[in-house]
C-alpha cells in the first residue's frame, strides 16, 4: 500500500508540476488548482492524439510525450517575469492563523482520505464507467472502442457512453506510472481533488469578500455532507466544482485585472467541466458569457474562446466522427444516430426516475443533507446579491441540470445530488460572507465556530458511509458501510453464475464488468452482436436460433418491474416465453436459458416481476 501511495503521489506532482509552476511564476492564486486543471486536459489532449495517430496508450509513448509539456513548460516559465506576492486580502490573517483556519476541516479530511485509500473510487458508477474504463484503456492500450459502436466494442465496454474519457485518462496515468492497474495508487489524486474543493472555496471568498469570509465559507463547506463526498467518490463531480470555482476565480474582473495569464486558466477551468462530463459544456459558454458581460478586451474574448474551444473540441469532434453524434448516445430531437435498443432503456428511465416520480420523502432528505447549503446561499444572497449574482445564476443552472439528469439516473434522485457539487461551494462562500458580516467580533465568534465545527463532525460521521445513513448502521458496520455498493450483487452468486454458464455467451442487463473480471463473454442487449432483440418482425424461435448460432446460450437480468418491462419487448420474453428456462434465481438476478426449440407449457415462464427468494435461499440452481 505504501508503494502504491508513494507511486500516486508521483503521478499527482507529475501532473501538477508544469502548470502549477506556470501559475506560480504568473502570479495567479491557487497556482495547485490551475495546475491540476491545466495538467487534466494537456493529459486527455495527449491521449486524444496518441490515439489517432495509433500509437497506443502505453508508457513510452504517454511518458516521451508528457517530458515535452514538462519541457515546453520550462521554456514558457522562462519567458514570463516573476511576479510578486500577491496583494494581502482585506482582513487577510498571518500564515498560521490562515493555517488554523484548517484545523476544524481535519475530521471530514480524514474520512475522505480514509476511504480513498480502503474504499478507492467508490462511486458506484466507477465499477462500470470510470475506472472500468480506465482498465480497459489499460488493457488494451488504445481508446478506439470507446465510444462503444461494434459488437467488438461492446463486449469491451458495455455501456453506451460518449462522455470526454478525462477522469478515466488520470486513472489510466496513474496505473501506466504504477505498472499494474492499482485503485489505491488513485487515492492521492482523489483527496487532492476535494483538498482543491476546499481551497478553491475559501480562495473565492477572500477573493470576492475577506480572509474572515474565506474561514467561514471552509467551514460551511465542511458542514455540508454531500460536497466532500461527490469530490471524493472518484467520479467527476469533483472536476465539474473545480472547474466552476476556477473560472470565477480567476477569470478577470474586468479590464483593470485583465492579464492573459488569468483568462488563460479561466478559459483552462471552464474546459475541465466540459471534458469531465457532456453537461460541462455549460461552463465554458457561461464563462464566454461572463467575459462579454465584464466587458473584457476583444482580445481577452478571442483568447477565452480559443483556449477553451482547442481543449473541448477535439473530443466532441472526435465523437461526432466516431458515432455520427457529438453527444452520443442522448436523445437530441432525433439530429443524430442513437443505439436504439439503449434509448428504450432510457425512455423507461424517464418514467421511473424523472423529478415527476420523486418519492414522499425526498423533501424531507433534501433539508436532512441540504439545509446548510441552502441557509448558506439564501443568507449570502441576502447579504451580497450584487456580488453573488454569477453565483446565483450558476446554482440555479446546476439545480435545472439535476432535474433533467434525474431521468437519466439508475442511482435515484439522491446519489445524483452528487451533480450539484459546483452549487454547494458557491452557497459555501455567500454563506461564508454573511457570516463574516454579522459575526465581525469576537462577542459571538466561539459559539458560531462551535456550532459550525459539530456540524462538520456529523457531516464527516456522514460521509464514512454516505450512501447509507450513519444514524440506520450499526457502529460496527460504519468502516465498511460505504463501500456496500461495490459489494453488490453477491459476489459468490456471481461465481456461481460464472461456473454456471462455462464459455457459453451471456446477454447481460446488468453486472456485465464484474463477469467479465470473472472471464465470461458478455454482451449487453443493445450490443449489434446479439442482432435487433426488439425487432416486432422476429419471432422467439428465429431469434433463440440466432442468439444461439452467435454463441450465446444464456440471458441475465436484474430483477425488478422496470428490467421486466425492458426485457418484455424482445421476442424472447413474449409470452408465454416458451424459449427460455430459468436456470439460477438470487434475490438480484435471474438467469435464463436460452433453449433451441419450444418447450411444454408447464416449463414456459410466466411474463411477470419476480418475487425475492427467501434470505435463508439466496441462490438458487434450477439446472443441476
Amino acid at each position: 500500500m505504501i508503494t502504491d501511495l508513494a507511486t500516486g503521489l508521483l503521478a499527482l506532482a507529475l501532473l501538477v508540476g508544469p502548470g502549477w509552476w506556470l501559475a506560480r511564476r504568473a502570479g495567479l492564486p491557487l497556482p495547485l488548482l490551475a495546475g491540476f486543471a491545466g495538467g487534466g486536459a494537456v493529459m486527455l489532449g495527449l491521449v486524444l492524439a496518441a490515439d489517432a495517430l495509433s500509437l497506443g496508450l502505453n508508457r513510452p509513448v504517454l511518458f516521451t510525450s508528457w517530458s515535452l509539456v514538462v519541457t515546453i513548460a520550462v521554456l514558457l516559465a522562462r519567458r514570463l517575469p516573476a511576479a510578486g506576492s500577491a496583494p494581502a486580502q482585506p482582513g487577510a490573517a498571518p500564515g498560521l492563523n490562515r493555517a488554523l483556519g484548517w484545523l476544524p476541516l481535519l475530521p471530514v479530511l480524514l474520512v475522505v482520505a480514509y476511504r480513498a485509500v480502503a474504499q478507492p473510487l467508490h462511486g458506484a458508477d466507477t465499477l462500470f464507467r470510470w475506472d472500468h474504463l480506465a482498465r480497459q484503456m489499460w488493457t488494451q492500450a488504445s481508446l478506439a472502442f470507446y465510444p462503444p459502436v461494434t459488437a467488438a466494442d461492446y463486449a469491451i465496454y458495455g455501456w453506451p457512453d460518449g462522455i470526454a474519457p478525462l477522469v478515466s485518462t488520470l486513472y489510466h496515468g496513474v496505473y501506466l506510472l504504477a505498472g499494474a492497474i492499482r485503485p489505491v495508487a488513485t487515492a492521492p489524486l482523489v483527496i487532492c481533488q476535494v483538498v482543491l474543493l476546499f481551497a478553491a472555496t475559501r480562495a473565492l471568498a477572500r477573493r470576492e469578500f475577506s480572509e474572515r469570509a474565506a474561514t467561514f465559507a471552509g467551514l460551511l463547506l465542511a458542514t455540508m455532507p454531500l460536497a466532500p463526498w461527490a469530490a471524493g467518490m472518484g467520479q467527476e463531480t469533483g472536476l465539474t466544482a473545480l472547474s466552476v470555482l476556477g473560472l470565477l476565480l480567476y477569470l478577470p474582473r474586468d479590464r483593470t485585472q485583465e492579464t492573459r495569464a488569468a483568462v488563460c486558466a479561466a478559459a483552462v477551468c471552464a474546459a475541465l467541466g466540459a471534458l469531465a462530463r457532456e453537461y460541462g459544456l455549460v461552463f465554458p459558454l457561461l464563462g464566454f458569457l461572463l467575459v462579454v458581460h465584464r466587458r473584457l478586451s476583444p482580445s481577452a474574448r478571442l483568447l477565452f474562446f480559443a483556449t477553451a474551444a482547442l481543449l473541448v473540441l477535439p473530443w466532441y469532434a472526435r465523437n461526432w466522427l466516431h458515432t455520427g453524434h457529438p453527444l452520443f448516445n442522448h436523445a437530441l430531437a432525433g439530429w443524430f444516430p442513437q443505439n436504439e435498443a439503449h434509448a428504450r432503456l432510457m425512455a423507461l428511465y424517464q418514467e421511473y426516475f424523472s423529478w415527476r416520480q420523486l418519492p414522499p420523502e425526498a423533501p424531507r432528505v433534501f433539508l436532512t443533507y441540504g439545509f446548510t447549503a441552502l441557509f448558506a446561499g439564501f443568507t449570502g444572497a441576502l447579504v451580497a446579491f450584487r456580488r453573488l449574482r454569477t453565483a446565483l445564476v450558476i446554482c440555479v443552472v446546476m439545480l435545472g441540470l439535476y432535474l433533467l439528469s434525474l431521468g437519466h439516473t439508475a442511482g435515484g434522485y439522491f446519489y445524483g445530488l452528487r451533480l450539484l457539487n459546483p452549487a454547494f461551494a458557491l452557497c459555501a462562500v455567500g454563506g461564508g460572507a454573511a457570516l463574516a458580516r454579522w459575526v465581525p467580533g469576537r462577542t459571538h465568534l466561539a459559539g458560531v465556530t462551535l456550532a459550525l465545527c459539530l456540524l462538520a463532525a456529523d457531516a464527516a460521521l456522514k460521509n464514512l458511509t454516505l450512501p447509507a445513513n450513519p444514524y440506520r448502521v450499526p457502529p460496527s458496520q460504519w468502516l465498511r458501510a460505504g463501500n456496500a455498493i461495490h459489494e453488490f450483487p453477491d459476489p459468490e452468486v456471481l461465481r456461481t453464475i460464472a461456473r454456471t454458464v462455462g464459455t457459453e455467451g451471456v446477454i447481460v442487463f446488468g453486472p456485465q464488468t464484474q463477469l467479465q473480471n470473472l472471464g465470461v463473454r458478455c454482451a449487453p442487449p443493445w450490443s449489434p452482436a446479439v442482432g435487433d432483440l426488439f425487432s416486432p418482425q422476429i419471432g422467439p424461435q428465429d431469434q433463440a436460433r440466432h442468439l444461439l448460432a452467435a454463441g450465446f446460450a444464456y440471458v441475465l437480468s436484474y430483477r425488478g418491474e422496470l428490467n421486466t418491462r425492458y426485457l418484455a419487448g424482445a421476442a424472447l420474453f413474449r409470452e408465454p416465453m416458451s424459449q427460455l428456462r430459468i436456470v439460477l434465481i438470487s434475490d438480484d438476478l435471474v438467469l435464463y436459458r436460452i433453449l433451441p426449440g419450444p418447450i411444454s407449457a408447464a416449463g414456459a415462464i410466466p411474463l411477470q416481476p419476480l418475487t425475492h427468494t427467501h434470505p435463508s435461499r439466496r441462490t438458487r440452481c434450477l439446472d443441476s
